[in-house]
């Protein structure tokens, strides 16, 4: 158990380590690095609203169309930057891992959290500054946004740890899986409600497990909000099939990642 736990704390100080040379990477010394990843996401948000705010508004009555954006475009994101920024990270930390200490999982592991992070400042900020225009946030469940976070943020991890072996084994996975993303974000329901939709396409689009946790993180800040078609037992299923996955492929190449 005493050296279960020695490992555990190791593994605790080398991600701690690699999420701040990460955030020291990603964003250097300048505050335009920072602001910008407020100014990425409110630049989404506008062009969505501008373009389906006012028909969103017709289908969806009594329910903030910008509020219900700003949460799915915030929750996509976190989903999307970490997938794509754990594609590199091994090969970005590859002079590392000559130190045993310093496990391939953890590249992957480090950016993953810099994103759980930055979700965690972002999303607040953003219904902050709905809230000054006008658009009131006075609902809050913390018990929906924990599910919703946290089953967002485990099956965006699952599958990164996945394909962060494949494209440090095949460079060309990192094109496929970049185009892979492209259409799942139209099929998550970021800009639209998927229960708008007929019930063919709907029964289809439900085995998308992003659209489960995005439903809850919605839940949490809108009151009114129809969730009926989550599943949690589909969404936590997900999650530990996709975690135990990506930990199944680091555990079976770790040897070879290293020598790559």
């Amino acid at each position: 158990m005493g050296y279960f736990l020695d490992r555990l704390y190791l593994m605790y100080r080398v991600i701690e380590a690699l999420v701040y040379r990460e955030s020291k990477t990603r964003f250097g010394q300048k505050k335009i690095g920072y602001i910008w990843i407020f100014l990425e996401p409110i630049a989404q948000i506008a062009v969505f609203a501008a373009i389906f705010g006012v028909v969103m508004g017709r289908i969806m009555p009594g329910i903030d169309y910008l509020l219900y954006l700003s949460i799915g475009v915030i929750g996509w994101n976190l989903f999307n930057d970490t997938l794509n920024r754990s594609l590199s990270a091994v090969q970005a930390n590859q002079g590392l891992l000559v130190y045993n200490r310093v496990k391939p999982i953890d590249t992957v592991l480090a950016r993953a959290i810099l994103e759980g992070i930055i979700f965690c400042l972002i999303l607040p900020t953003i219904l902050i500054f709905l809230h000054l225009l006008g658009h009131e946030v006075k609902y809050f469940n913390l018990f929906y946004f924990l599910i919703g976070f946290s089953t967002l943020w485990l099956i965006s991890v699952g599958l990164a740890m996945f394909f962060a072996v494949l494209a440090t084994i095949k460079q060309e996975f990192n094109w496929i899986i970049t185009m892979l993303l492209k259409p799942l974000y139209f099929m998550s329901g970021v800009m639209y409600s998927v229960s708008s939709l007929p019930g063919e396409y709907q029964k289809f689009l439900f085995y998308n497990p992003i659209i489960h946790s995005l439903g809850m993180l919605r839940k949490a800040f809108i009151e009114n909000y129809t969730s009926s078609y989550i599943e949690l037992t589909y969404i936590w299923g997900c999650c530990l099939f996709f975690i135990f996955m990506g930990i199944a492929a680091f555990v079976s190449q770790e040897h070879r990642l290293r020598m790559d």
